[in-house]
Parts: structure tokens; sequence; C-alpha cells
């Protein structure tokens, strides 16, 4: 999912100028949005489209990424609502901040504090299209944003995040579904595989 993103947050501090990336599916990812190795976990997540169950899928995240947002040909095939481990929420702090100021962010790497001021709602300084004095606006539910980040849910720092996703014949997703005896993300993977050879 990292390789693949056109854009990446949080990037590794261990890698001049952070993770490189290949690209292809225009997606904002966020490193280790769901924290660290020891912050492994296993939680229901949507199941694959197209398939005759309609369970949930057992996703086992291990120092998992999450997509922030995703362009117009991307087909979001997943969300959870999550809270951001404390640096991914730093991370995203500082990119609501870049966004606010105009900048165009394709990799950032990880930021070191959290100043929480503010409280639990990301709130940042956007400047308006004409001449009027600058004001606060709550990204949440700013619709003039050219990015779309998902906005922190009221009292948290809970998200709604991207978890699974897919452009063309490339697939991606947060959890690890080779780790369980569920094997439907498996079976959409190879129907994907099928089709692209068919045209």
């Amino acid at each position: 999912m990292i390789l693949l993103a056109e854009r990446c947050v949080g990037t590794s501090a261990v890698i001049t100028d952070g993770q490189s990336l290949i690209g292809g599916i225009d997606i904002t990812v966020c490193r280790n949005y769901f924290g660290s190795q020891i912050s492994s976990f296993e939680m229901a997540t949507p199941p694959p489209p197209g398939l005759e169950s309609t369970d949930t899928f057992p996703g086992i995240f291990i120092r998992a990424p999450a997509i922030l947002s995703g362009g117009p040909d991307v087909e979001v095939l997943g969300k959870v609502v999550a809270t951001p481990c404390r640096q991914a929420a730093v991370t995203l702090q500082e990119l609501e901040r870049k966004i606010a100021a105009g900048e165009n962010v394709v990799k950032m790497g990880v930021v070191d504090a959290l100043d929480r001021k503010l409280g639990l709602e990301y709130i940042v300084v956007v400047k308006p299209a004409d001449d009027s004095p600058e004001e606060k606006k709550d990204l949440t539910t700013d619709e003039s944003k050219t990015i779309e980040l998902p906005g922190a849910a009221d009292g948290t720092n809970a998200r709604e995040v991207i978890c699974a996703a897919r452009k063309g014949n490339m697939l991606c997703t947060a959890f690890h579904p080779e780790l369980t005896d569920d094997y439907r993300w498996h079976e959409y993977f190879v129907k994907m595989v099928n089709e692209s050879m068919k045209s």
C-alpha cells in the first residue's frame, strides 16, 4: 500500500528523505496509522465486494498504514473508524496545517510532538480565496479543501479511514488477509487476475 501510493505521510525517519514511492494508485497514505509493531491487533473489517458471504472479515493490523484519501479512479473497498496512534495524530495535524497553507504534499516525514492546546479537534487556519482576513475553520466541515481528510470524531481522535482499495488490477489492504483462515480476499484477488487476463 505504501509503495503504490502517490503520497505518503509519516515516512520513516531512518530513510533519507523518507520512503521511496513507486506510485500508481492515487491515494494518500499515513504510515503506521494504527501504531507500532507491538500495537498490532485484530478488528472486524468489511468483506471484499461481490462475494456470497457478507460477514465481516477478521482484519489483522500489524504496524499498518491507513488511506486518508483516494482519487476519482480509486475504488474504495472498505473503511473502518479507528483512532490514530499518537505519532500519526501529530503527522495528521501537521499535514492539515500544510494543506491549509496551500502546500502540495507528496511525502512528509515523521513529526515528533503533539500540541494539545486546541483539545482533540483538528482546527487549522484556512486562507480564504478572496482578500478577507484569515479565519480558523474545522477541516471536518470545510468543503473547499482540495484534499479530503477524514475528520476527527467529536470528542475523540477517531477517524474514518480507508483500509482496502483498488485501481484497475492493483489491490491494497491495510490489514493482512494472508494471516487468517478466511480466504475471501484471496478469492477476490484471483477474480481480479482472471478478469484482467480476459481484457
